[in-house]
């Protein structure tokens, strides 16, 4: 079966698979002409033409067929893009926005290890306002504001420290009346064990969280899902109140 498959041929020694400014006969001839009569003899001068207009001509093309793989425009590439760049410091600056929030509610409530909780309603024997529970952990790495509300404080039983469950940030937070799965604080305490620069922008694990998510999406994806994270958080009162809104669309 035949080859369709193009390929290069020189127009110097007519052989397939390099072009004129690649062939080896005529650098060789070049450089030997270059070695006995200079840069300035004529065959040596058109080959040194020859080569840097192609050269010239290759980077334009280069150029010209270089697109972003995140906004799509042309003469750069995702590594280069300031848009890309911006959205990525959005989003990490929206996190860090919302987990401030999230920490001085936790502050405020005293959710710490060792703080003792209860359920604000009766739901089974052990799980009502009577039974106390006591915090062992609370998983920071899974406070991440583009995730699903997830379980990340760890409770044991007080009367019996076999019996475990976690909670979600809407167990721990939410203050809606008519939410009645939410927990209360009976005994406070600050000991948060929050790992180093979780509460700043440059967080490691967000970052690299962040990176993930961009190189999933394209810049026309970008502001839906922006503007729908941004939504379903508010919709968990405990995030932000009415007057946090305005400025919670403004992170960006």
């Amino acid at each position: 079966m035949g080859n369709n498959k193009k390929t290069v041929k020189c127009s110097y020694c007519n052989r397939l698979g390099h072009n004129r400014v690649t062939c080896p006969k005529i650098l060789i001839k070049v450089d030997e002409l270059r070695q006995q009569y200079g840069s300035s003899h004529p065959t040596v001068l058109e080959h040194d033409s020859y080569r840097k207009h192609y050269s010239k001509k290759s980077s334009l093309n280069a150029r010209r067929h270089r697109s972003c793989s995140y906004c799509r425009e042309p003469g750069h590439n995702k590594r280069t893009c300031s848009a890309y760049r911006e959205d990525l410091s959005s989003l990490k600056r929206a996190n860090n926005k919302w987990r401030l929030n999230i920490l001085r509610e936790m502050k405020h409530r005293g959710v710490g290890v060792g703080a003792l909780m209860a359920h604000s309603n009766h739901l089974s024997s052990i799980e009502n306002p009577d039974s106390a529970w006591v915090v062992t952990g609370i998983l920071w790495d899974k406070i991440v504001w583009t995730n699903d509300n997830k379980k990340i404080i760890n409770l044991v039983l007080v009367k019996n420290p076999a019996i475990s469950r976690s909670l979600t940030l809407e167990q721990l937070l939410n203050n809606d009346t008519s939410y009645y799965h939410k927990w209360d604080v009976l005994s406070p305490s600050d000991d948060l064990r929050m790992p180093d620069d979780w509460d700043s922008i440059s967080d490691p694990g967000f970052s690299a969280i962040a990176v993930e998510v961009m190189d999933s999406i394209q810049k026309d994806d970008y502001e839906t899902l922006f503007t729908k994270l941004i939504q379903k958080k508010l919709r968990i009162k405990y995030l932000f109140g009415d007057d946090d809104e305005e400025e919670v669309y403004s992170i960006r």
